[in-house]
């Protein structure tokens, strides 16, 4: 019986080996994103017909903007696992910042408009 196993170069990039007799023909790739009011996730998977290769960046609010907490600094830097294409398209996704900031905002008044439709 043939072991699998997973391996994690570093925390932003994870494989996937799936069993031989599971694997599909296709070829995916897959972009996630998590916005919060106080962190923004973006990742880019491939799934190659079972060996899937996934790259996260994140990044978290510091008192005067955001700061990059995890991955790599540009996801060029792993172009050799994600494909070129993925990679470029990936790191030219501009940050939600303003989606961050709409989720931060009070959900209420407080200058006693709170109800009043205008």
């Amino acid at each position: 019986m043939r072991k699998h196993t997973q391996s994690t170069p570093d925390s932003s990039t994870s494989y996937r080996p799936t069993d031989p007799d599971n694997r599909c023909a296709r070829v995916v790739a897959e972009i996630a994103l998590r916005v919060s009011e106080d962190s923004i996730t973006l990742a880019g998977s491939l799934d190659m017909g079972g060996l899937m290769v996934r790259s996260t960046r994140g990044w978290r609010r510091i008192e005067d903007g955001w700061t990059l907490t995890t991955g790599p600094i540009f996801f060029r830097d792993h172009e050799d696992l994600l494909g070129h294409e993925l990679a470029e398209y990936l790191g030219n996704l501009p940050l939600p910042l303003a989606l961050a900031d709409a989720l931060q905002a009070p959900r209420g008044d407080d200058d006693g408009r709170a109800g009043v439709f205008i």
